[in-house]
């Protein structure tokens, strides 16, 4: 399958995927989150990467994530 008919719809289906917290080295306080990308699509991101280009990620949070989220005083 050709890369640009699997981008045809624009919208792109990646599954369930994890949110992981990372420090900025040498700065104090700051951290950054990760989306790691499911491997079986590498071909897809390696593409994307070398075109250079930004992507827009839609998040989709499942009902049990929300209602944990919703019952929180706040959210860091």
């Amino acid at each position: 399958m050709d890369i640009v008919d699997v981008l045809k719809g624009r919208i792109l289906d990646v599954g369930e995927v994890r949110i992981a917290r990372s420090t900025l080295t040498g700065v104090k306080g700051k951290a950054r989150y990760v989306v790691y990308l499911p491997m079986a699509r590498a071909y897809l991101w390696r593409a994307l990467h070398e075109a250079g280009g930004r992507v827009r990620l839609y998040l989709e949070v499942p009902e049990d994530v929300l209602a944990k989220l919703m019952s929180m005083d706040r959210v860091d």
